[in-house]
């Protein structure tokens, strides 16, 4: 059923008992509230809550907001503490910041919660596809639907081996590069969650308050995030895993709800066969997760193995095609210190990825000890233009001469057929002219 004003009222029939036995369940509710214009939405899912006692805290970002959204929250919610943030941590550090000045004894359930956006046409992502509002409504549907909400509520406040509960699609695990950024910086933090932990993608939820107290002595605060940037793992994807990932070690379950959500069963085939993330169970590849990431992670695409001699790949770097020899990583090994350093700094602004001198002499080390050559370096397929490992191919020219010969993964994007673009173009064009007509 649908977030309607008519479902709540049905909620509230059919659970009347259950809201009767929950009545003393005392509740928080944070919420970030990023995008101003989720509110109208999120205020509905909010009204599911009017049978019980709960507060709610509202953390926004000053350069983002709406005064007149601000006021519009304050006459919903007389009491609502509103607390204007950095924009850093996305959703997550507002919410640990939140938390660090909460006393979690007042509440037995805290609903956390944020302006999920819905501005993405289509993601496929864990093995889903979500179209625009999707997500969103997956979230909120699953604990804080007019039905939903009780059943929520009733299973934390009576289950006590229920930790968290969320959508059940969306409590979900890593493919191997999170994993390994995110075990990367639990170890840093000194943070103690299951190697093969779960979590909820998107990161709202409702949780037994108590184990919140947990979270609190990890002592994150917002200062500890960097500035919201997009395109990175950073500790702030880290710590929505955290929040979650420490729950079933303790014993506690992670319960999900069904959602409806839309199949799109012949796409989803489509993203299944061509998605990027066959790379990562290939046993005949290892391939760089940092790059990964940030440049392959969502695309669909096809590869094939080939063996190449060294003289055969190029690299683009601003604009100019350059042989591995007029490479900056290859005159290095020649000596020109001071022009690599400086070419290190421009590619970190460029690309966001990271190489020093010191990165590169471990990477020479490694290498001196054995080439591993499942770790092959990625090119474009056709032109050969390489893509990632460029300081390997370097050192291995430099080793072994240009005729050198080794495998190398080649990829390119998936071309689909141009009748189906004129297809797709078509369609669209005439279902926007049966609408206007209609209109």
């Amino acid at each position: 059923m649908s977030n309607t004003y008519f479902s709540h009222l049905v909620g509230q029939f059919l659970y009347k008992k259950t809201i009767e036995k929950n009545r003393k369940c005392r509740i928080l509710v944070i919420l970030h509230l990023y995008y101003m214009d989720s509110w109208p939405a999120i205020r509905k899912y909010l009204r599911n809550l009017s049978p019980y006692t709960h507060d709610l805290i509202v953390t926004y970002i000053p350069e983002h907001s709406s005064a007149e959204t601000l006021e519009e929250i304050k006459k919903y919610k007389p009491g609502v503490k509103l607390c204007a943030c950095e924009n850093r941590g996305f959703d997550v550090g507002p919410f640990l910041e939140v938390l660090s000045e909460t006393d979690l004894k007042r509440y037995d359930i805290v609903y956390k919660l944020h302006s999920k956006g819905t501005g993405r046409k289509c993601i496929y992502i864990y093995d889903q596809i979500f179209k625009r509002s999707d997500w969103f409504k997956n979230l909120y549907n699953a604990i804080l639907g007019g039905l939903s909400v009780h059943a929520t509520i009733d299973a934390l406040y009576n289950n006590k081996t229920i930790g968290l509960v969320a959508a059940e699609n969306l409590i979900t695990q890593d493919p191997k590069h999170k994993q390994a950024f995110t075990l990367a910086y639990a170890r840093e933090k000194n943070i103690s969650i299951n190697e093969n932990y779960h979590f909820v993608a998107g990161t709202c939820f409702a949780i037994r308050a108590e184990l919140l107290e947990q979270v609190k002595k990890w002592k994150i605060r917002l200062e500890d995030f960097m500035p919201t940037q997009r395109g990175t793992f950073s500790l702030a994807h880290a710590a929505e895993r955290f929040i979650c990932g420490f729950i079933e070690p303790l014993g506690y379950t992670m319960f999900g709800r069904k959602t409806r959500h839309p199949v799109y069963r012949r796409k989803l085939k489509r993203y299944r066969t061509y998605t990027a993330l066959r790379l990562l169970e290939d046993p005949h590849i290892r391939i760089d997760y940092e790059f990964f990431y940030k440049f392959i992670e969502g695309r669909q695409l096809v590869y094939e193995i080939k063996e190449l001699p060294l003289r055969c790949i190029k690299r683009l770097w601003n604009g100019q095609w350059l042989s591995l020899q007029e490479t900056h990583a290859y005159r290095y090994l020649q000596g020109q210190v001071h022009q690599y350093r400086e070419y290190c700094m421009e590619n970190e602004k460029l690309s966001g990825l990271c190489m020093s001198e010191q990165r590169f002499s471990k990477l020479i080390h490694s290498l001196q000890n054995g080439y591993d050559k499942t770790f092959m370096p990625v090119v474009a397929q056709g032109t050969y233009e390489l893509l990632d490992g460029q300081h390997r191919l370097c050192w291995l020219l430099n080793t072994y001469g240009p005729d050198y010969v080794i495998p190398v993964l080649c990829i390119a994007p998936v071309q689909y057929p141009r009748w189906h673009q004129r297809l797709k173009e078509y369609l669209k064009t005439r279902v926007k002219s049966l609408f206007t007509r209609s209109v």
